[in-house]
């Protein structure tokens, strides 16, 4: 998800303040990286700092540093619990990229998210093609969705009901339909924290809708991953678990507001 060091718009070693100054007015950047003229490496950096309109020129330290091989989840991580909005790419022991809070609004972030959405899709509906009768989940199906299923009956394409369900249906059977439980949800209330994945799906699919629109928005994205990745687990966890005992005794205790804001 990084930007390479060959993508990076830089400054060379022997640039002067008010180069960067003049870069960063141009491209509304608060870090810009410094290559040495022979190697291309990152050096050191100019970085904006909170007095309006200073900028410094600063050394790259260790706690500027992220492995190049760190999932895109453990960045946000990193960003929340060391308070940053960028850090440099290590490939071994050279500085070969950079990472910044709006890389995770570009396309890698975005294509990897809307996977990981449409597998949980999936097992959604694998999970209530086992649970409910065709007739119940047909009867969910409204609007345009139905005119849709019904010109594919008619072309001769007999498509299983369920695939005519947003992810907001799917969401909605569970809670009604008491498959929540099965889950582990020890509460519709429980459950219900689940409905900002459809925000998180519109979000990744839609390309003019920002998934950050600012710092804050760091730890509402950290959270619904968090429970992307639980629900995806639960599900998965209960599809190979076919038995009568209940896999699910109580609902998981989470870490201490972890899922409270939303």
């Amino acid at each position: 998800m990084a930007i390479r060091r060959e993508s990076l718009v830089s400054l060379p070693r022997k640039s002067a303040k008010q180069d960067a100054e003049s870069l960063m007015a141009k491209h509304d950047f608060d870090v810009v990286p410094v290559c040495d003229d022979s190697s291309d490496l990152i050096i050191n950096f100019w970085k904006r700092e909170p007095d309006p309109g200073k900028i410094i020129r600063k050394a790259i330290r260790v706690e500027d540093l992220i492995l190049a091989s760190t999932p895109a989840d453990h960045v946000l991580e990193h960003m929340l619990k060391r308070q940053r909005k960028f850090f440099f790419v290590r490939t071994h022991m050279k500085v070969t990229g950079l990472v910044t809070v709006s890389d995770f609004n570009d396309n890698p972030f975005r294509i990897s998210l809307f996977s990981r959405v449409a597998i949980l899709e999936t097992l959604l509906c694998k999970l209530i093609e086992k649970r409910l009768a065709t007739e119940q989940i047909v009867q969910r199906i409204k609007g345009r969705q139905l005119d849709f299923m019904h010109a594919d009956k008619a072309k001769g394409f007999n498509h299983t009901p369920i695939h005519y369900l947003y992810l907001s249906d799917l969401l909605s059977l569970c809670l009604e339909k008491g498959i929540h439980r099965e889950l582990g949800f020890a509460s519709r209330s429980s459950f219900e924290k689940m409905n900002s994945l459809n925000d998180l799906r519109n979000q990744a699919a839609h390309t003019n809708r920002s998934i950050l629109h600012d710092y804050v928005d760091v730890q509402q994205l950290t959270d619904r991953l968090f429970k992307l990745d639980d629900l995806s687990f639960r599900v998965r966890a209960v599809l190979h678990h076919e038995c009568d005992i209940p896999l699910f005794e109580e609902a998981v205790k989470l870490p201490a507001g972890s899922l409270a804001s939303e």
